[in-house]
């Protein structure tokens, strides 16, 4: 989980002391080296810290650069294909990707460079003939990188702390704070809550021209278009088992490759996704521990997860966490995200990778994500999907218009988003069945990634360490949204087998059926903490409770929405105004 900064100054010269304070910022994402240097007359900044994983670490403290002496490289993330890439490079066999990439950058444009990796990643890369930046990150929303854009300075950065260390704190974006009362989390699939600050969008290659201070994108991949008639009609044809092997192998595939070459960790809650996860990578010696995070009298998981172990042969460590400690840990995380959370199991993660990084893994791995395109919540099974209105039903990525009348940027996106994958859907299937899939669809790219891909993204670099997810490769991705309907959401199967089904044969025929058991989902203690308040501050919790549920009907645990504003105020952003949100 390596740190990109990338600092321009349009009119003068850079303080270089701002510009290492910046940088302090996004050194925990890459503690084992700090690269950096200044270009166009130290009007420019450029800086990676590395969380060296793969090959050799890098002599002295200049950024990569390509043969030409061209191209300069700011990089986070992993290209699992890297040595596919028909580089003749010297000293191949130890080889970083960082290195690839970088020279891929003499032989093609930054549109066929973002096409061909198979990985997660998010870069910025100089070009020092034209005096342009060029911008990518991966399809599937996995790493993230932010922006800064004024008539001052384009920034970019891998947080948002960076960035606010450099210019100051930035004016806060009200509507989309209030756009969080009209979802079921805090959806960054659009923006952020600053004015200033946005983020580059999957799917996009950008282009910053420094002379013309202009800012350019252009798509080079997009999902809609992997939902394809040929290979949905492919997986209809294939019997039950046919289809169970051929994902058990496509996930086998995606493991292998994502396995590193040192001692890592996965996260093991005990559910469908994070166990089928850490079973196959369980065959890796390199796989030193499942850590369990036990949210005390909370989880129903706890008590029976001692059950897995005879199917896993790894070492099980578990981290106790209670309403306590969970409040005394929510100033931290604020503080790392500079925005109210995303989902409220911010905190369990966090305590996940600090105790795999006290332990020495850079890499863990996390499952979170699976249960949009897989049909795994719970709620999916009491949506009316029969509806004859062609439109999103799913409340993990449809919008609450009664709080959004005029709608808003970010509802716009995701119901173009949603109708997008309808009609693709529609030209070969029924109208329920594709209603549901670009239902699913839509949560994954609307929800997986403008929260969950975000949270741990965030978190993950904030302790140094570097998080995959097998399930949300790309190549597993381009599948699973071809799957039929009857494999995901299907009320005719028996009572365990109602959602996800897929994944839970899969899971069955690895584990058993006995061990599929209720879990709790997002964990924590968000509502709880409202007693560890000061009186007065109480007071202020229901004072606005009160007031947004008079105007914000069916709001989604208002409790808790009031209260994650609440504490961003308080650790963060103390001229938050509440009734600018209200209005």
């Amino acid at each position: 989980m390596c740190g990109i900064l990338v600092i321009y100054s349009k009119k003068k010269s850079l303080n270089i002391n701002k510009c290492n304070n910046s940088l302090q910022e996004i050194t925990n994402r890459g503690p084992d080296k700090i690269l950096k240097e200044y270009f166009a007359s130290k009007k420019l900044f450029i800086a990676n810290t590395v969380l060296s994983i793969v090959g050799k670490l890098k002599n002295g403290n200049k950024l990569y650069k390509s043969k030409s002496k061209r191209y300069f490289l700011s990089y986070n993330g992993e290209i699992y294909n890297y040595k596919n890439l028909n580089l003749k490079l010297k000293n191949f066999k130890n080889i970083t990707d960082s290195e690839v990439l970088i020279n891929l950058f003499d032989k093609k444009s930054n549109k066929e460079i973002a096409k061909s990796l198979d990985g997660m990643f998010a870069y910025s890369v100089f070009d020092k003939k034209l005096k342009k930046i060029f911008i990518g990150t991966d399809v599937q929303g996995e790493k993230k990188i932010f922006y800064f854009n004024n008539k001052d300075y384009f920034i970019i950065s891998s947080n948002i702390n960076a960035i606010l260390s450099f210019t100051g704190q930035q004016k806060l974006n009200h509507k989309k704070l209030k756009e969080y009362f009209s979802t079921r989390h805090l959806i960054f699939n659009d923006s952020t809550i600053y004015k200033n600050i946005d983020f580059f969008k999957e799917g996009y290659v950008y282009q910053y021209d420094l002379k013309k201070n202009l800012l350019k994108r252009e798509k080079f991949d997009d999902p809609v278009n992997w939902i394809k008639k040929k290979n949905y009609n492919k997986f209809l044809s294939l019997n039950e088992d046919e289809l169970v092997n051929h994902f058990t192998n496509l996930l086998k595939v995606s493991s292998n490759k994502m396995i590193p070459n040192i001692a890592f960790a996965s996260l093991f809650s005990g559910g469908i996704d994070s166990s089928v996860q850490s079973k196959l990578l369980s065959s890796s010696k390199n796989l030193k521990s499942l850590i369990f995070v036990d949210h005390k009298k909370k989880d129903p998981l706890s008590k029976k997860i001692n059950s897995f172990k005879k199917f896993l042969n790894v070492r099980l460590d578990k981290i106790k966490i209670n309403k306590k400690i969970y409040f005394f840990s929510l100033k931290k995380i604020y503080q790392i995200l500079r925005t109210p959370f995303y989902t409220h199991d911010l905190v369990g993660l966090d305590k996940a990778f600090n105790f795999a990084k006290k332990k020495k893994y850079k890499v863990i791995f996390n499952a979170t994500g699976v249960d949009e395109l897989w049909g795994g919540y719970e709620i999916y099974k009491k949506v009316n999907w029969s509806q004859n209105k062609t439109k999103n039903v799913s409340p993990y990525s449809s919008f609450n218009k009664n709080i959004l009348p005029n709608g808003s940027k970010g509802s716009r996106a995701a119901e173009k988003l949603w109708l997008r994958a309808y009609n693709k859907y529609n030209s070969f299937t029924s109208k329920k069945d594709s209603r549901i899939l670009a239902s699913l669809f839509c949560d994954y790219f609307v929800q997986g990634v403008g929260v969950h891909n975000f949270g741990w993204h965030i978190i993950g670099g904030s302790n140094s360490i570097e998080v995959r997810n097998i399930f949300i490769n790309k190549t597993i991705l381009k599948n699973i949204v071809n799957v039929p309907v009857k494999y995901k959401i299907n009320h005719s199967h028996k009572k365990n087998f109602k959602t996800k089904y897929l994944l839970k044969k899969i899971f069955n025929n690895l584990f058993n059926e006995k061990l599929i058991f209720k879990k709790q989902g997002f964990s924590g203690f968000p509502n709880e903490s409202l007693e560890f308040l000061k009186t007065n501050e109480i007071s202020t919790i229901k004072f606005y409770m009160n007031k947004f549920n008079q105007k914000f009907v069916d709001t989604r645990s208002i409790i808790w929405k009031i209260l994650n504003i609440f504490y961003f105020k308080k650790f963060c952003y103390k001229n938050l105004n509440f009734d600018k949100i209200y209005h």
